[in-house]
C-alpha cells in the first residue's frame, strides 16, 4: 500500500514539475503578444523625442554613450542613433579602435519599419547593413564587411520591436506583469570580435517578458519599476515607460550596465561633426 501511494505521489510531483516548466518556458512564447509601442512611434507631427544613455563595464568604467533622436513628420517617423564606443580591450593582443555606430530607422507607417541603415565608422574597412520592407511580410537585408558581402531575410513582423545588443530597449510604456513579446536584436559589431560571426548580425530573436515589479533607487529616490527580462538582459522601466537601467551580458565584454542620462546636445553635435566628415 505504501509503495502504491509513493508511486502516486511521485507521479503527481513529476506532472506538476513538468507543468511548471511548460508554464515558465513554453507558454510565454506561445502567447507572446504585441510589443509595447515606443515613445518614438507616439509622437505628433513636428515633435522630437531625445534620449541619452551611458554604457559602463564592471567597476563603473565608462565605455560609451548612445544618443537617440526620434522625429515625426507628416509622412513618417525617423529614429536615429549615434553610439560612441571607446577602445575595448578583448585580450592582451586585441584592442578595438574608437568606434562610432550610426543607425537609422524609418517608419513610413505607424508601427511598420520601412527602412534600416547601420554603419560602423572608425575601422579600416567599411561596415554597413541596409534593409527595406517588401510587402506583405519580408524585410531583406544586405550587409558589407570590407570586401565580404551577404544577405538575409527577416520577417517584417519580427521588426515591430527592434534593439541592439548594447542597448536592447529604448522605451516601454504601458507595461503589465506577465506581458511577453518577441523582438529582434542587431549586433553592429558582428564579425569584428572572435566568436561573433557576420551571419549573426541580425539573427538574434529574443522573447521579452515582464517578470515583476521592483523598487529602484535613482538619485536617492525610490522608483517603482517593471522588470523586463530576456536572454542575458534585464531592464528596469519607470511608470512612464522610460528605461532607467539595463544590464546586458555579452561575449568577451562581460556584463555591461546601460544607464539613462540627461541628453547632452553639444556632446552629440561633436559626434555628428565627426560623422559628417566620414
Amino acid at each position: 500500500m505504501f509503495n502504491r501511494w509513493l508511486g502516486i505521489v511521485s507521479l503527481v510531483l513529476m506532472v506538476g514539475a513538468n507543468a511548471a516548466l511548460v508554464l515558465r518556458d513554453l507558454v510565454p512564447g506561445w502567447t507572446a503578444g504585441d510589443p509595447p509601442r515606443p515613445q518614438s512611434l507616439c509622437l505628433q507631427a513636428g515633435q522630437v523625442y531625445r534620449t541619452q544613455t551611458g554604457l559602463y563595464q564592471q567597476a563603473g568604467l565608462r565605455i560609451g554613450t548612445v544618443w537617440t533622436e526620434s522625429q515625426r513628420s507628416t509622412a513618417s517617423t525617423l529614429v536615429t542613433n549615434w553610439m560612441l564606443l571607446e577602445p575595448l580591450t578583448l585580450s592582451r593582443e586585441a584592442v578595438t579602435p574608437r568606434l562610432l555606430i550610426f543607425t537609422k530607422l524609418s517608419y513610413p507607417e505607424s508601427d511598420q519599419l520601412g527602412e534600416l541603415e547601420l554603419r560602423v565608422l572608425g575601422l579600416d574597412v567599411p561596415v554597413e547593413l541596409r534593409g527595406e520592407f517588401v510587402p506583405p511580410n519580408e524585410f531583406p537585408c544586405e550587409w558589407r564587411f570590407g570586401d565580404r558581402r551577404g544577405s538575409f531575410i527577416l520577417s517584417a513582423r519580427a521588426l515591430r520591436s527592434v534593439g541592439d545588443v548594447f542597448k536592447p530597449f529604448e522605451s516601454l510604456p504601458g507595461l503589465k506583469l506577465g506581458q511577453t513579446w518577441r523582438m529582434q536584436l542587431f549586433n553592429p559589431l558582428a564579425g569584428l570580435f572572435p566568436g561573433w560571426q557576420l551571419d549573426l548580425i541580425a539573427s538574434q530573436t529574443a522573447l521579452a517578458r515582464v517578470t515583476r515589479i521592483e523598487r529602484l533607487e535613482i538619485d536617492g529616490v525610490d522608483v517603482e519599476t517593471h522588470v523586463v527580462e530576456t536572454d542575458g538582459v534585464r531592464a528596469w522601466v519607470d511608470p512612464g515607460g522610460r528605461v532607467l537601467r539595463q544590464e546586458v551580458e555579452l561575449p568577451l565584454l562581460g556584463n555591461l550596465t546601460v544607464v539613462d542620462e540627461p541628453f547632452e546636445l553639444l556632446a552629440r553635435e561633436r559626434v555628428l561633426l565627426r560623422l559628417r566628415h566620414r
